[in-house]
């Protein structure tokens, strides 16, 4: 009688197979490069510059009194 297996069974079985052999890593450099570029200006400039290109309307305001002015 033929044994009959599932896609899922199938898949399973090579995940199985691949979990147990042990291979280098391809990608061996790959945490040591920074994720994003570095930034040279200020976090808050960045931000709104982006903001606006999207066309964002952003207002910075130095404190409180100038928030509720604005």
């Amino acid at each position: 009688m033929r044994d009959i297996t599932t896609s899922k069974e199938k898949l399973l079985k090579k995940i199985r197979k691949a979990l147990l052999e042990k291979r280098d890593n391809p990608y061996p450099n790959l945490e040591d490069q920074p994720l994003y570029p570095p930034i040279d200006d200020m976090l808050e400039v960045v931000f709104a510059e982006q903001f606006t290109a999207v066309s964002g309307q952003f207002i910075f305001c130095e404190d409180d009194i100038q928030f509720i002015e604005n």
